[in-house]
């Protein structure tokens, strides 16, 4: 059984030391905390709050390993989803080269190129 500390952490991909340097607390105390072992002491538990931008209270609710793991892989696939959107031309060119960036582009039709791209049709092709 975990806790929403340890999603929350898990979720900003912060180690265990990492975010209790964050907070002032101590690692062990943090991963008490997690494990649902110990509460957290009251400012303990307002400065992981605030670092992790989440209610004091919802920190020790209980979470099943499984559910966190959902959680998890739904956080992930989110964040890596927003990367692939940011995704620029140039970026893409440099991945599978210009010619395929350009293919792909003319076949997502969400995919905006930057104006110093030049078309098929600008560039005299």
């Amino acid at each position: 059984m975990r806790t929403e500390l340890y999603v929350a952490r898990q979720a900003r991909r912060l180690t265990l030391r990492q975010l209790a340097k964050l907070a002032h607390v101590a690692p062990g105390d943090l991963s008490k905390w997690e494990r649902n072992l110990e509460q957290p002491h009251r400012p303990g538990a307002q400065r992981l709050a605030h670092v992790l931008g989440i209610f004091e209270g919802y920190l020790q609710k209980p979470v099943t390993d499984r559910e966190a793991q959902r959680r998890l892989v739904e956080v992930y696939r989110a964040r890596f989803m927003d990367e692939q959107q940011r995704l620029t031309f140039g970026g893409l060119a440099l991945i599978i080269g210009d010619e395929a960036a350009r293919k792909l582009v003319k076949a997502k039709p969400g995919w905006k190129l930057p104006t110093d791209i030049p078309h098929d049709d600008e560039d005299g092709a």
